[in-house]
């Protein structure tokens, strides 16, 4: 419901000061959209942030629900790929499909881009662009349901890359676009029949979490001179699970095969590393896609999978944390829960690391307590407080004026437990050296509003400042 330029950190509002008008407290308001997609109520939450002059109060946060006002009995439209990669002069063809079938004919409308990143251009200006439409039949008619878009590419006799041809569902009337929304298909140029063909397979599956995810890049025939390959790697994480380090992930990645005289012609190995992360979760997918680029053609397959199998105990207890009650002044103790589900059958040693926010200079935790490898011990089964610990971090009393500041503690990988959700906790540390600071709290107005409306929060100085 909201924008995301409306969204993150670092907005601000200005409460004016004591013999102004409205001393001591501001509005501020986020827009939301009004879309033609049936969704879910949702919640928009406006949380205090650290900053010069002020001490963060309770309540820190304020939420505000969104209510959808969309028709549920539209259609929702998705869109796929057909045959991928075509070659230059082929239609690439893309199936419209509406769920349930509309019960009167409905006019899609759709967007036609290529990749040019290149200087390849496979599709003439007068397909591409916006306010493309393609009709689908009513449920009572013949191919019910779904419809087939074409876009005719241009055989032309200029050697580039091969490129990509996406068309994109745009909001229209009488339909919600679901997921996918959007649909790409390779086109392959054949005016250099010297650019081997590139193709992907998995090495092996499954693999385990810890172990490397391993796939097989072939050229045909083996190039003249060696190539690089651009690929990307995506990972299957709708289950919560994690198995990709996030600096794996992503386009542009690389592999190089070698030429046709030297060792290994024609084929490179391309790895994932994965890890293993003591965390319980289902199993996933790696999945690695070649991209277009110089001196090669995509073919088929263009991408491969292999499975992930998570190796984590289900058995052992799930460890979860908690903060205490926040905000705590400096000198005095932040306190976090840690708390095993179910409660272990012997005592459990879990690892925790202890961080602090210091962008403003400020520094409320003394060095020797920063840092990893902390640890505390959950009593077992049949021990007083059975299942949960209190894990405590001091905080240092000084004199300096300094922001507020938050103290963060996460947890660790270790034997016997499995990481949980939340699994990490944060405190606000509220600096005592400068009694002069007003005190920022924020209030919902109005909730629930619907989508289209203001969602308004009242945020408070006491006292108003100076």
């Amino acid at each position: 419901f909201v924008a995301s330029g409306d969204e993150g950190s670092g907005k601000t509002v200005i409460i004016p000061a004591t013999g102004n008008p409205g001393e001591g407290t501001a509005t501020f308001t986020v827009p939301t959209v009004a879309d033609t997609t049936p969704e879910l109520s949702g919640e928009v939450t406006v949380a205090l942030e650290t900053g010069t002059g002020y001490t963060v109060g309770a309540p820190s946060s304020a939420t505000v629900t969104v209510n959808d006002n969309d028709d549920s009995n539209n259609p929702n439209i998705t869109i796929m790929p057909g045959l991928s990669p075509v070659t230059e002069g082929q239609a690439a063809t893309f199936t419209v499909t509406a769920t349930p079938a509309p019960t009167s004919a409905v006019t899609v409308s759709l967007a036609v881009s290529e990749d040019t990143s290149g200087e390849q251009d496979f599709v003439d200006s007068d397909n591409e662009g916006s306010g493309k439409t393609v009709t689908i039949p009513a449920a009572d008619s013949t191919g019910a349901g779904a419809a087939t878009f074409t876009v005719d590419t241009v055989g032309d006799t200029t050697t580039e890359p091969s490129g990509e041809v996406t068309v994109t569902l745009e909001t229209g009337t009488g339909y919600t676009v679901g997921t996918p929304s959007a649909a790409m298909v390779t086109v392959n140029d054949n005016d250099d029949p010297n650019n081997p063909n590139i193709t992907i397979t998995a090495s092996s599956s499954p693999v385990a979490e810890g172990e490397a995810a391993t796939f097989t890049v072939t050229a045909t025939p083996a190039p003249t001179a060696a190539v690089t390959v651009s690929l990307a790697v995506s990972e299957d994480t709708s289950g919560g699970q994690d198995f990709v380090a996030s600096g794996n992930e992503g386009a542009a990645k690389t592999v190089t095969i070698p030429a046709a005289d030297s060792p290994g012609a024609g084929t490179a190995t391309f790895t994932v590393d994965t890890e293993d992360d003591g965390i319980d979760e289902p199993n996933g997918e790696v999945t690695v896609t070649l991209e277009v680029g110089t001196g090669y053609m995509v073919g088929a397959p263009s991408s491969a999978t292999v499975t992930m199998e998570d190796d984590d105990d289900p058995n052992n207890p799930k460890i979860t944390i908690t903060p205490g009650l926040w905000p705590v002044t400096e000198g005095e103790a932040a306190t976090f829960t840690v708390t095993a589900t179910p409660a272990p059958a012997s005592p459990v040693t879990v690892s925790l690391s202890v961080s602090e926010e210091t962008s403003g200079g400020q520094d409320f935790v003394a060095s020797g307590i920063e840092g990893s490898g902390k640890t505390v011990i959950i009593p077992a089964v049949g021990s007083p407080s059975a299942g949960t610990v209190a894990f405590t971090v001091l905080i240092v009393g000084d004199t300096t004026t300094e922001p507020s500041g938050e103290v963060t503690v996460t947890l660790e990988t270790g034997t016997g437990y499995t990481i949980g959700d939340p699994s990490s906790a944060m405190m606000t540390v509220n600096d005592n050296d400068d009694p002069d600071n007003p005190n920022i709290t924020i209030a919902p107005g109005l909730s629930p509003v619907t989508e289209g409306e203001t969602a308004t929060f009242t945020v408070t100085a006491t006292p108003a400042p100076t």
